[in-house]
């Protein structure tokens, strides 16, 4: 099973490097970590938090990202 965390940064770079209008600001710069010497434009993803948030009736998590 995919961590929650992992599942959401996944589904939003791949929102993001699938926006046309996003791709001619940025190119493909879109990290999690970003490489030494990259320049501006970019975009980092940070996941900032994770909260268990299960009960006795469902498992959730709760998932902060920074973009």
């Amino acid at each position: 099973m995919t961590h929650p965390a992992f599942a959401l940064q996944k589904a939003v770079y791949q929102t993001l490097s699938t926006d046309p209008e996003l791709a001619q600001l940025v190119e493909d710069h879109i990290f999690d970590f970003i490489p030494q010497d990259t320049l501006f434009p970019y975009i980092r993803l940070e996941i900032t938090n994770q909260l268990d948030r299960s009960n006795q009736v469902s498992t959730l998590t709760e998932v902060a990202l920074d973009i």
